[in-house]
């Protein structure tokens, strides 16, 4: 069986922060329109109650409805005042952000690129642009942007866990193995570096490591259903299927939800057709 790529790990730690420890910057902490940003190098920031919406003001229109969630008019806001002001920074970082709530990865990806280009030493901007990158798909330039991260922040645990998706994406099983070890010996006591760690392992046929890896990552989190899971996987790479049926039944049991659970009883079901073909 072949271990499915590195896309159930594709939503975890990626856009968590500029390094391991940080969290997102507030997407509305920013100047009152596109055209002070833009007088002001996009340096100067507004509480929520210093931002006054006026109908004639997109950016401020924009910043109003990333506080009421609403992220479609949001982007939809932020693209009028990039059209105004094509050179404003902070408009184009607000445009990204309101784009990537809105899952419109693409259009993210590339107001983040125009960022980029106008701070390219930015490494808040470098990191997002890499993590907007790998949800649009673009993995080679992604690619370049976390590596330019890095180059400002070295000991990044989320760049290198976000760098070893990339890698996974673009088949660079040798890359992701390094990247795996590197980011386990940053966060050794962490179970998503051993997560980590056994899926780049299994995708080197690494099956015993792999194994050892992923138990590593239950013992540090015992709850986390998808250990179990890339564990079964890995007892199928290795015939071992009496132990790939125990794990998927742990992982139903910590199922998070209905549909979870029933992709994997379908899991249980090939795995027994297996053991009695």
């Amino acid at each position: 069986m072949k271990l499915p790529a590195l896309a159930i790990l594709a939503g975890t730690m990626v856009l968590a922060g500029c390094s391991s420890t940080s969290s997102p910057p507030a997407a509305t902490a920013t100047p009152k329109s596109a055209a002070q940003a833009t007088a002001t190098g996009g340096s100067s920031a507004a509480t929520p109650t210093q931002v006054s919406v006026a109908s004639n003001d997109p950016y401020s229109a924009g910043t109003s409805y990333m506080h009421k969630g609403q992220y479609a008019q949001a982007q939809a806001s932020f693209k009028r005042a990039v059209d105004l002001h094509p050179h404003s920074f902070a408009a184009l970082r607000q445009l990204a952000f309101a784009a990537l709530y809105n899952r419109d990865y693409q259009a993210s990806f590339s107001a983040f690129k125009r960022a980029a280009n106008l701070q390219p030493a930015n490494p808040q901007i470098l990191y997002y642009t890499a993590g907007a990158g790998l949800y649009a798909g673009k993995y080679p330039e992604a690619q370049t942007y976390i590596d330019e991260y890095l180059q400002h922040q070295p000991n990044s645990a989320a760049a290198y866990h976000m760098r070893l998706l990339i890698d996974g994406n673009l088949l660079d099983k040798k890359a992701q193995l390094q990247d795996a070890q590197h980011l386990a010996r940053l966060k050794p006591n962490n179970a998503q570096s051993y997560s980590d760690l056994g899926l780049a392992l299994a995708n080197n046929t690494k099956i015993n490591a792999a194994y050892q890896a992923f138990t590593r990552a239950i013992r540090l989190q015992p709850g986390n259903w998808q250990n179990y899971k890339n564990r079964a996987i890995v007892d199928g790479m290795g015939k071992n299927i009496s132990s790939e049926i125990a794990d998927l039944n742990r992982a139903v049991a910590r199922a998070p939800s209905t549909s979870v659970k029933r992709a994997l009883q379908v899991m249980i079901s090939h795995a027994k057709s297996a053991q009695h073909g």
